[in-house]
């Protein structure tokens, strides 16, 4: 099972993206409307992947606090209109992923998870 949190704003994109989720077999959604309610539970597992968006110039920084907390998860950060998405792992390194549609995001997701990070 994937372990996937979600901290997406606003409200409707993380909605359409959370029953996105869970109409996966083999996905297991932690949810959170924000990066402090996705790792609020200091005892949850550790997800695989956690989705998160931030404003623009701040995606970094976002993305090093996650890994702080996680450093053997994924973030897949979020940007602009149109879902650019680029992952971040504790290597450091960005990799832009290009605009995302919901099959798109499902094969990053496996995919990520299929090649756990090295911490």
């Amino acid at each position: 099972m994937i372990r996937v949190a979600l901290a997406v704003k606003p409200r409707m994109l993380r909605e359409i993206l959370a029953e996105l989720l869970r109409a996966q077999d083999d996905i297991q959604l932690v949810e959170g409307s924000g990066l402090d309610e996705a790792v609020r539970d200091a005892h949850a597992p550790e997800p695989d992947v956690l989705i998160v968006s931030a404003e623009p110039g701040t995606q970094s920084r976002v993305a090093l606090g996650a890994l702080r907390l996680f450093p053997a998860c994924r973030v897949l950060m979020l940007a602009g209109e149109s879902c650019e998405a680029s992952l971040y792992e504790l290597r450091p390194y960005e990799r832009p992923l290009g605009e995302l549609t919901p099959p798109r995001l499902l094969q990053i997701i496996r995919r990520i998870a299929a090649h756990p990070a090295k911490p």
